[in-house]
């Protein structure tokens, strides 16, 4: 009889380490820090072949912008494929570099990295409150203030702006949530998707 009882305990050990495994094993984000960045910026950026008016540089000089929102040499044309590239060009050189030597987010806290460099993207620079916010590593705050940035350089609250700023703000708060991120962006990836096949 204690044969009989040893055996089943033995056979049953890898049943249960087996179960075990599957009850540890993670659940990783689907998508890269650059590729949430990239998803939530054109999400929300309307693509235009044609260059348009895009408010002020920093020195006060009209700015003209092109596909993806990136700077234009003056009423210049491009297409998808080279809209695609500026784009990619401008957040790996410049600014997933600015936002990470800043904050060193990009490994730990991959959604509130994204989340940054698409305010600064869109602004073309951090607010100081959610600079602070960020620095002292308070993401909660970070997410509270985002709402409040949702005025153009004339001063004039943008309905696009407000979902842009709470799509974010909801993301920071639910980022450990990693199904419902991966969701969301999987959501934004179908939106861009749907803007460039109309």
């Amino acid at each position: 009889m204690k044969r009989i009882i040893l055996l089943l305990i033995v056979c049953a050990l890898p049943l249960i380490a087996a179960k075990k495994g599957i009850e540890k094993k993670e659940i990783k984000y689907q998508f890269s820090a650059y590729e949430m960045m990239a998803f939530i910026i054109k999400s929300h950026e309307s693509f235009s072949p044609v260059a348009y008016r895009d408010g002020k540089d920093a020195d006060g000089k009209k700015r003209y912008s092109k596909g993806w929102g990136t700077k234009a040499r003056g009423k210049q044309k491009t297409t998808l494929k080279e809209a695609n590239e500026d784009f990619k060009k401008y957040i790996m050189t410049r600014l997933m570099n600015d936002i990470e030597n800043v904050y060193h987010l990009r490994e730990r806290e991959p959604v509130v990295y994204a989340c940054l460099c698409d305010l600064a993207y869109n602004r073309g620079s951090i607010p100081k409150p959610i600079q602070r916010a960020a620095l002292d590593q308070n993401f909660e705050k970070v997410a509270r203030l985002l709402p409040r940035y949702v005025r153009d350089s004339h001063g004039k609250k943008l309905k696009g702006l407000v979902k842009r700023r709470n799509f974010c703000k909801d993301l920071i708060l639910n980022r450990h949530n990693k199904p419902y991120v991966n969701a969301k962006i999987k959501e934004r990836k179908e939106i861009i998707i749907s803007k460039i096949t109309k």
